[in-house]
């Protein structure tokens, strides 16, 4: 697969970046199953501050708060987005996934993520996915963040598996 890498200098480019991929997701036609997304990186990256900006592109105007004790939070779009974006017409929820602390990706399970992703209805955004690789679905959409060479500097890389 193909990777896509983008440069960021700030935070607010960063925040651009994850609502131009939600924009993109909310015209997405849905498969048989969720549109799953992965983000990974060192602690710092931005991967809150993507998955913030990116929820909240989507429509929904509660403060998103990372699932790290509760592992992951569901969230259901509204039917309308403000700025003109369908609720992607065919998505009602995302799920937000925090996996850090989590001991055993097979332990998601547990936690009802077969059932998530068999509804194509759901987006499912996953903090430290490389921590639950094995048991994502193929055709993740993965997001790699890295630091840059200046403090406010990141690389993010998109690609699919």
């Amino acid at each position: 697969m193909e990777k896509v890498k983008y440069l960021s200098r700030s935070v607010l480019q960063t925040r651009r970046l994850a609502r131009a991929l939600a924009e993109e997701v909310s015209k997405t036609k849905p498969g048989r199953r969720a549109l799953v997304i992965g983000l990974t990186g060192e602690l710092g990256t931005g991967k809150t501050t993507f998955i913030r900006a990116f929820i909240h592109a989507l429509g929904v105007k509660r403060k998103v708060m990372s699932p790290t004790f509760l592992l992951w939070r569901r969230l259901p779009l509204p039917r309308r987005v403000k700025a003109g974006l369908p609720r992607g017409k065919n998505f009602k929820n995302v799920f937000h996934l925090d996996v850090y602390r989590l001991e055993e990706p097979k332990e998601l399970y547990q936690f009802g993520l077969n059932e998530a992703v068999r509804n194509p209805e759901n987006i499912i955004i996953v903090e430290w996915a490389e921590r639950v690789r094995s048991v994502l679905p193929q055709g993740t959409i993965w997001l790699h963040l890295e630091h840059g060479q200046k403090e406010n500097e990141r690389y993010l890389t998109l690609s699919r598996r």
